[in-house]
């Protein structure tokens, strides 16, 4: 029994390092990003490019990575987490070379949408194996901890890559850039095993099937494909519909309100770039801490309660900018919006999986990922539209609107996981009970 013990907890210490060394290894990947993401605009402008190339490449990388999350995600179930973790972080490395490197704006653009799909499959790979080995009511809580990581990036980055470029030049922080990658996928190579298991079906006294023509043979392999795509849903099809709207929406309200957010507190709220700078770090040290430390709250409480209320704390924001010019109201709402930013996200992807079968997590997160693209997409190309026709603080209340109407919605359709498994096992203990009876 002591052996057993000292296995088990073992084991338990191994699967929290690779946990922990997930969580470090996205930290450096979007270090790695957020060091170049402010230089982005001044490499252009070197180019003689402006907002338009801007915009072009950031919908570049967004419609790639719609395109390919999905099917990455699948490749992920099906060939393993680690080749998809490996060849993603080596596809930053390549990718931020490239941007050292490019020789035009279009070139730029080129390798931006290069990135969008070959790094398509980090995200779903990296949470699909803290699924894996994480236990089911303990997963939010890791989702947090990894995101956690992801968000330090946000705050790290940025502020190094500007410091590096106005010592050096834009050299400078590219190359540090492309060694945090490296080692980023060092660490990967090193730390993170394969946590893919694979099932094998053995089917005895198999009848040789009887040739058929080619007519049929085509019809069946299509009615196979729908088969197999509607297995990949998950069920209830309207839990999973109220899910991906959830995903779209809290992207697109901020892609949504970002360009006149980065007009209005410069010309209407006269701040200056410390003061807005300040709010966003106030907003990133948010989600570091929130994600880490109440990323298990959904774990305790359930999904469904824990996701109303961050969508409710994240509509803070949008609300307060559009209210009052007051610093101090703002930032404090900066906060309490990053509060519900960290709520949402561990208790999303964790809905996402407890709704999902085991064989198609990855796809499943691929999914989502890609409907949250499809919201950062969506969300500057309308609010170009509707400007011109509204007031700058209606784009604001647009986005409240929005996410007080999906929240709505989520209290009405969704069920907490754990109540439809509850049911689930109810009805099948309630029918093989009735045909023993029988």
């Amino acid at each position: 029994m002591a052996k057993r013990t000292r296995a088990g907890t073992t084991n338990q210490q191994r699967d929290r390092n690779i946990l922990l060394a997930l969580a470090a290894i996205m930290a450096l990947q979007m270090i790695s990003f957020g060091v170049i993401m402010p230089i982005f605009a001044r490499r252009l402008g070197d180019f003689g490019a402006g907002v338009e190339a801007l915009g072009l490449m950031a919908m570049a990388y967004s419609i790639t990575s719609i395109v390919a999350s999905p099917f990455m995600g699948s490749l992920a179930d099906r060939i393993g987490r680690r080749p998809l973790v490996l060849g993603s972080l080596a596809a930053y490395v390549a990718a931020f070379t490239g941007y050292l490197l490019a020789p035009s704006v279009n070139a730029f653009i080129i390798i931006r949408a290069l990135a969008g799909a070959m790094t398509a499959g980090l995200g779903p790979a990296v949470m699909s194996i803290a699924a894996d080995i994480a236990a089911a009511d303990e997963r939010a809580r890791w989702f947090g901890v990894i995101g956690g990581g992801s968000s330090v990036g946000w705050i790290v980055g940025p502020t190094v890559g500007g410091y590096l470029f106005d010592q050096w030049g834009y050299v400078a922080p590219f190359m540090a850039a492309i060694v945090l990658a490296v080692v980023a996928l060092i660490a990967a190579i090193v730390m993170v095993p394969e946590t893919l298991t694979r099932k094998v079906e053995v089917t005895a006294n198999v009848q040789p099937k009887k040739k058929e023509p080619a007519k049929e043979i085509a019809s069946s392999r299509r009615s196979s494909h729908l088969r197999q795509l509607w297995q990949t849903v998950p069920k209830p099809l309207s839990t999973f519909s109220i899910l991906l709207l959830i995903s779209f929406s809290t992207i697109f309200a901020y892609a949504f309100i970002e360009p006149q957010l980065m007009v209005y507190v410069y010309d209407v709220l006269d701040w200056s770039s410390t003061r807005f700078g300040l709010a966003v770090s106030g907003l990133g040290l948010t989600l570091v801490f929130g994600q880490t430390l109440l990323g298990n709250l959904s774990d305790k409480f359930g999904r469904k309660l824990v996701l109303i209320a961050g969508i409710l704390l994240s509509t803070a924001m949008y609300a307060t900018v559009s209210a009052t010019s007051s610093f101090q109201l703002i930032f404090l709402a900066y906060i309490v919006a990053g509060m519900g930013e960290a709520l949402i996200a561990p208790a999303l992807t964790a809905f996402y999986l407890d709704i999902s079968r085991e064989e198609h997590k990855s796809r499943v997160l691929g999914i989502k990922n890609a409907a949250g693209a499809l919201g950062g997409v969506a969300g500057p190309m309308l609010v170009v539209v509707v400007t011109r026709i509204i007031r700058p603080q209606s784009v604001f209340t647009i986005a409240v609107g929005l996410l007080l109407f999906v929240a709505l919605l989520a209290f009405i359709v969704l069920r907490d996981p754990m109540k439809v498994k509850s049911d689930r096992a109810g009805r099948l203990q309630k029918s093989t009970s009735s045909q023993i009876l029988v």
